[in-house]
């Protein structure tokens, strides 16, 4: 990898027993919603990765499931760095659980079927695009 470049890991919630997925409201992408996720860190697996994010930001035990999406940081998604490379792999990652409890990196969450969040609210680019795949996979 070059220097300057991010591998991030994220996540499309989805509880179980409804099929509905957490987003989280965050100022990181100006008090729009999206996924949770976050950098691999050195010697970590892509699933520690994810399910690591989860349990910090969400407070949810969860089990990773089918692969999304790999791709480029999408240019003025509101977080496009020039000279920086971001790199996102998403997965699906399941939970029984809607007890949940955020870290300081958002501030409101919602629970929500994927069709109505992305005709109902305002998602940034990177969490809307993988988004709209999971509701077409």
């Amino acid at each position: 990898m070059i220097p300057g470049s991010v591998v991030a890991a994220g996540a499309i919630i989805e509880h179980l027993p409804t099929k509905e997925i957490l987003l989280v409201k965050t100022h990181k992408w100006g008090n729009r919603y999206s996924i949770v996720g976050g950098k691999v860190k050195r010697n970590e697996r892509l699933d520690e990765t994810l399910l690591r994010e989860v349990k910090e930001e969400t407070g949810l035990r969860g089990k990773v499931g089918r692969h999304l999406s790999t791709f480029d940081q999408i240019k003025n998604s509101g977080y496009y760095q020039v000279g920086m490379q971001h790199i996102f792999v998403d997965n699906v990652v399941s939970v029984e659980s809607k007890k949940v409890r955020l870290n300081e990196e958002a501030q409101e969450h919602i629970w929500i079927s994927a069709n109505k969040a992305l005709k109902y609210l305002d998602i940034e680019p990177n969490a809307r695009h993988t988004v709209e795949l999971y509701v077409n996979s």
